[in-house]
């Protein structure tokens, strides 16, 4: 809904990324190595679908796999290498408003979105839900207006916080919240895509269009204040991901085509 899905592996040596409706027909997905600097396609095993969402796990062998099919979305830890694929666990989705998806940075536990009616009121709520993926138990950490839902989850680096961007009644907002609940605080007014935390947790970085018709990327504060412009513009930026051991941005830009690009020395 709100991008591409780009990821960074915790060591640092790869990216997976989704390119293009060839690989949305094949269900697959593409892992770009920076040792080799080659591309490699992955399919998921069975009839997993096309992923909207990726995230690593810690140990940088497998992925988190969102796909919403016939109404259910399914959450899947995926082998990179083999593409099998097993079922975290699946829930109801006729809307497919339960793509987006982040684990914790120990791997044990899953923020997701959803929308879900109040039974006394005519409006929705928009939730972050965390599940325990030992246990299956789940948490409410974030409920808000519903509007068009919440999309872009990203969790800090020491797993206290999670950002994202609320589409609500009066209009789009980067966010952030305590990732074991709390209230949510607004950072910005208006932002478009993207919501990554920089390494050491003290920034956001978001993608927002400019006047002329690019997107610009920015970084803000946790701590609020004006955002500052990062340096990098393009015709359309529509995934960004952070190096978690340097300071490397990886950016997916559509043109023309889609393409991949590495930027290096851009953070505040």
């Amino acid at each position: 809904v709100f991008g591409s899905t780009i990821d960074w592996s915790p060591d640092g040596r790869s990216i997976v990324y989704t390119r293009g409706p060839a690989y949305e027909a094949k269900g697959s997905f593409l892992v770009h190595s920076l040792d080799t600097n080659a591309d490699r396609e992955v399919r998921l095993s069975g009839d997993a679908g096309f992923p909207t969402q990726l995230r690593y796990y810690p140990d940088s062998a497998a992925v988190l796999a969102a796909s919403p099919q016939d109404g259910t979305t399914y959450y899947r830890k995926v082998d990179v290498q083999s593409g099998d694929a097993c079922i975290l666990f699946q829930k109801i989705d006729p809307r497919a408003t339960l793509s987006g998806a982040v684990l914790s940075p120990n791997g044990k536990s899953l923020f997701y979105s959803d929308i879900v009616p109040l039974a006394l009121q005519q409006n929705q709520m928009a939730r972050v839900i965390r599940r325990d993926l030992q246990t299956g138990d789940e948490k409410v950490v974030v409920q808000l207006d519903a509007g068009s839902g919440i999309g872009n989850l990203t969790v800090s680096p020491d797993g206290r916080w999670v950002a994202f961007i609320h589409a609500g009644v009066d209009g789009l907002w980067l966010m952030a919240a305590p990732a074991d609940g709390g209230a949510p605080r607004r950072l910005l007014n208006s932002p478009n895509l993207g919501a990554v935390w920089t390494k050491d947790g003290s920034h956001i970085l978001f993608l927002k269009p400019t006047p002329g018709g690019s997107t610009q990327l920015y970084a803000i504060s946790v701590d609020g204040g004006l955002p500052q412009p990062v340096g990098v513009s393009m015709g359309q930026i529509t995934g960004i991901a952070l190096n978690p051991a340097n300071d490397k941005v990886a950016i997916i830009g559509a043109n023309a085509r889609t393409d991949l690009w590495l930027y290096r020395n851009l953070l505040p």
